[in-house]
């Protein structure tokens, strides 16, 4: 109760333009920092976005497209040999394609696993979840 005394005597000694310029501040360090937690939470959920779509799905339609190539290209031309629909040539040719086409398939994949999403959303949400820790 005394500091509340001795704030009220205090403000009552300062001229109302000066009390007004106080106020004027609080006012703004608040929308300050409303502004900033804001920024932090979009950041947060870009980097949360980020970790579930880029960490999770994003490998699976890369597996997808690496057994699509191996269905209709490598299992499909071998099964034409054994039909006779496709010369030997033609078939090596479109067997060493799907390959390669595969193997930058899985280099993505690869990289999409093992790529670290880092940055200012990383380090929004790790900042966010520190309040979070605390409450």
């Amino acid at each position: 109760m005394k500091l509340f005394t001795l704030i009220n005597q205090k403000l009552e000694t300062i001229k109302f333009s000066n009390k007004t310029k106080i106020l004027i501040v609080i006012i703004l360090s608040g929308i300050m920092t409303i502004g900033f937690l804001m920024f932090v939470s979009i950041f947060a959920l870009k980097y949360d976005y980020e970790t579930l779509f880029q960490k999770h799905t994003q490998p699976q339609v890369d597996l997808e497209e690496i057994k699509d190539i191996y269905r209709v290209n490598i299992n499909e031309t071998i099964h034409d040999i054994k039909q006779k629909q496709i010369s030997n040539k033609d078939a090596i040719e479109v067997i060493q394609l799907a390959q390669q086409i595969t193997h930058k398939q899985w280099e993505s994949y690869q990289y999409s696993i093992s790529h670290h999403i880092g940055g200012l959303p990383y380090f929004a949400s790790r900042w966010l979840s520190l309040f979070f820790s605390l409450a």
